[in-house]
């Protein structure tokens, strides 16, 4: 298992390993090319917060974000 996938599980409690068979949730965070960023699944890029991309963050910020979008997101 990468050191990439086992950060994102620790941030991402609702996530659930892809050998399971279930999906996985549509945010995460992870290393961009400047910074930390949100990563959404939806959109295949930053996350959007209004009309800002959620991307060359600090790992605090990044954390942040994360917390806010989860809260808004609707469970499907």
């Amino acid at each position: 298992m990468s050191e990439a996938y086992s950060t994102y599980c620790k941030w991402d409690q609702e996530a659930v390993v892809s050998e399971s068979g279930r999906t996985a949730s549509r945010f995460f965070i992870r290393m961009g090319g400047k910074g930390w960023m949100v990563y959404d699944r939806e959109r295949r890029g930053p996350a959007l917060l209004g009309t800002d991309i959620a991307a060359n963050l600090t790992r605090e910020q990044a954390e942040r974000a994360y917390e806010v979008l989860t809260r808004s997101t609707p469970e499907r």
